[in-house]
């Protein structure tokens, strides 16, 4: 799921199934057409794990995804993942404007409560 560094509107706790269901392939795809792949922006939970997240630029996350949905747009994967692929990208346009940092994590929870938040170092 998408976690960001600052507050990015619209994020949620159930975005990224999908996308890690297509992992693999979206991958591949990614690196066929020259941008770095999804896999390359999974960090550490710095609730859960104890480390601190490694925080990307959301530029260059951006070209990842955009380039998923500009080159592939028929593709089985992204289709499968295209809500995810979408929402994920416009969240980094939102976040490139304030130039707030974006890692993904994985979490197989979808619920937080406010012990939570306030040791977290980021956002989802």
């Amino acid at each position: 799921m998408p976690y960001f560094k600052g507050t990015v509107p619209g994020c949620g706790l159930l975005v990224g199934v999908q996308l890690l269901n297509h992992s693999r392939e979206l991958d591949t795809l990614a690196q066929s057409i020259g941008v770095r792949p999804i896999s390359f922006y999974i960090s550490d939970d710095d609730f859960y794990d104890k480390r601190p997240p490694t925080w990307h630029p959301p530029a260059e996350a951006f070209a990842t995804f955009d380039g998923l949905f500009r080159e592939f747009p028929t593709h089985p994967s992204v289709q499968a993942a295209l809500d995810d692929i979408e929402h994920i990208r416009d969240r980094l346009v939102l976040a490139q404007a304030s130039d707030i940092p974006f890692c993904l994590l994985l979490r197989d929870v979808h619920t937080t409560n406010g012990m939570e938040w306030e040791q977290r170092q980021g956002r989802f």
